[in-house]
């Protein structure tokens, strides 16, 4: 029979039993905990936060993302443990991450997740605050004075204006100065809502002085434009990487105590035996408002510039000729705005029936002042003119209106029209060889395909071109053929004598300056003839004809195909033959005027043409052009 104190007794072994239980369910529960080593830090320093799971596998890593809102990451690590409770055995896996706030402030670290065999998983939320750094601590100077020691790292930012219109480009400058030795710095993409963020160039790095103290720098630039008005915050700009532990700090000696101006003889060794450790850092700039202008006129583009100037080259001009092409080169200034922004012009260029237009890819640029306040931009644009007709021609204004910010007015920046005079044109056109030049009827002549005209009064000793008409008779007999024999013998040998008189005379003048050549940077690689010969068609050759002789001649990169020819035959007359000059004059009226040519002996042509013109200055001295490569 079972008593009362037996039934009390039995009770309470029961309630340890399965209290006891409970407590073990409990303990192997599945679980995500976070704790962090430290809930107060300072700005830029680093912390450590640890996630343990306990009680179930992982299928996949916990989700850090929503860290990186308010937290630099700088490390990640994992290890496991395993326990045994009551001859059971479980393990727990732990992340180990190092976290930086660049920013002073109070924060919530949010609740992160992991998925598991036992479900999804969330650990609690946790706070910590983040300080602002501690002021510098004063320095004696070198005279004397009392300064102030740089901190180990600081950024300082510096923005040209802060009251920008919109679409004005503002230059936001950044620096990192390191009292410390740094490495593996980080330069981060840098984004602006409601604006356009440029880089301009790479990072610099530099030394200087702080407080008396060397410093190394490190210095960002960028080109921010405001797409809208009112207020647009820059985000403070974060830099991180490695520091140098300073190893040495608090120690003093007789050499360094204030009271003795002494040199430390053991300062070789400093440090000699230690391995100089680093610790991560993540530090942040300030944040600048921009309080941005809306435009303050109807203007279209909206140009808001300090200055802005517009200058033109027009080549070609005083020799210009109907259907041979002109270059005109457009160039435009502007203080306060880069070359991209700059409008373009070829809306002010239009055919109207004098010339026909064919532009170039205009190129951009721009410099920026050495106290990295201004910048200046510039757009050129090129453009072929072909011009259609004779008589007195005349070239329209160009005419861009911008916004003056320093007079707060609407200006304009032109150039004024001008009249230039066209004589007529040649055409010359073999009608029974492939290599005729058939004209499209837009800009056919009036003039017969079988014959050479030439229509310009002023000119006493027109071109003579030889055009040879295959009637089928008149070189069949043998006689004309020993004839024919004979004359090319003669034509040779004469040829030879010529060539021989001229080199013996030439060496007769031992003194003669040799032709320049054109210097090439290092880092270009030089165009040979065979990329000429691998044109496919007749933009392909333009270029590379262009290339050729900006490489070879010196020419500009743009120059035309007839100031190539010239360039070509300045320094050489005899290679000035309308036979030559044929050749760029069809290769350009291909491209700008739909002739249809074969491009296969347009290229033999050049190629043997500038062959000839490589062959003299090596030689040093010019030689016969040879037109054919034969």
């Amino acid at each position: 029979m079972v008593t009362g104190a037996q039934r009390l007794k039995l009770f309470a072994i029961a309630f340890i039993v399965l209290f006891s239980l409970f407590i073990t369910a409990q303990a192997f529960a599945a679980s995500l905990t976070a704790s962090v080593d430290r809930a107060t830090v300072g700005a830029g320093e680093s912390f450590r936060l640890e996630l343990s799971l306990s009680g179930a596998s992982p299928k996949d890593g916990p989700d850090f993302t929503p860290l990186e809102k308010d937290f630099t990451i700088v490390s990640k690590g994992q290890s496991s443990q395993t326990t045994i409770v009551n001859n059971r055995v479980s393990s727990s896996i732990n992340w180990q991450l190092v976290l930086i706030a660049p920013i002073a402030g109070d924060y919530r670290i949010p609740p992160l997740t992991i998925d598991t065999d036992e479900g999804r998983l969330e650990s609690d939320p946790l706070k910590i605050s983040v300080r602002k750094s501690s002021a510098p601590a004063p320095q004696a100077g070198a005279n004397g004075t009392t300064g102030t020691a740089p901190k180990a790292l600081s950024v300082q930012t510096d923005i040209s204006t802060r009251t920008p219109y919109q679409n004005e480009p503002v230059l936001y400058t950044v620096k990192l100065v390191a009292a410390r030795s740094v490495g593996d710095v980080g330069i981060p993409e840098f984004t602006v809502p409601d604006a356009v963020v440029e880089k301009l160039g790479d990072a610099k790095v530099y030394d200087a002085r702080a407080g008396g103290a060397p410093v190394k720098v490190i210095e960002a630039r960028y080109l921010i434009t405001p797409l809208k008005s009112g207020k647009i915050k820059i985000p403070p700009y974060i830099f991180q990487g490695q520091v140098v532990s300073d190893v040495q700090r608090g120690r003093r000696s007789l050499f360094n105590d204030p009271f003795f101006d002494m040199p430390d003889p053991f300062g070789m060794f400093e440090g000699f035996g230690n391995v100089a450790t680093t610790e991560p850092f993540a530090i942040a700039g300030d944040e600048v408002t921009l309080d941005v202008k809306a435009p303050a006129a109807a203007m279209d583009p909206w140009l808001p510039l300090y200055d802005l100037q517009i200058s033109e080259n027009l080549s070609g001009a005083e020799d210009a000729r109907v259907g041979e092409p002109l270059t005109l080169s457009l160039t435009m200034v502007a203080r306060g705005a880069s070359g991209k922004v700059l409008p373009g012009l070829n809306g002010q260029i239009k055919e109207n029936g004098d010339f026909k237009i064919y532009a170039d890819k205009p190129e951009t640029s721009e410099d920026i002042s050495k106290d990295g306040k201004t910048i200046s931009g510039w757009r050129q644009e090129s453009y072929t003119l072909i011009p259609q007709k004779s008589g007195s021609l005349t070239l329209p204004e160009i005419k861009v209106p911008w916004w003056n910010i320093e007079q707060g007015q609407i200006a304009s920046a032109s150039v004024p029209a001008r009249t230039i005079t066209v004589a007529p044109g040649t055409l010359s056109q073999t009608t029974s060889a492939p290599t005729a030049v058939k004209q499209s009827p837009a800009s056919a002549p009036d003039h017969p395909e079988d014959s050479t005209v030439s229509t310009s009064p002023a000119s006493t000793a027109p071109e003579k071109l030889s055009v040879v008409l295959d009637s089928g008779q008149g070189l069949s007999s043998p006689l004309h053929i020993l004839i024919a024999g004979l004359g090319l013998m003669v034509a040779v040998l004469l040829g030879a004598v010529i060539i021989l008189w001229r080199k013996l005379k030439h060496r007769e003048r031992p003194g003669e300056e040799l032709p320049h050549k054109p210097v090439r940077a290092a880092n270009e690689d030089k165009v040979s003839l065979s990329v000429v010969k691998k044109a496919e068609n007749t933009e392909e050759l333009k270029k590379a004809v262009q290339t050729y002789a900006h490489q070879h001649l010196g020419t500009s990169k743009n120059a035309s195909l007839m100031d190539i020819y010239q360039t070509l035959t300045r320094n050489n007359p005899q290679a000035a033959s309308a036979e030559n000059r044929q050749v760029f004059l069809d290769l350009d009226a291909a491209l700008y005027a739909g002739k249809t040519i074969d491009l296969d002996r347009i290229k033999d042509k050049i190629v043997a043409f500038l062959k000839a013109k490589r062959c003299d200055d090596q030689s040093g001295h010019p030689g016969k052009m040879r037109i054919n490569p034969s």
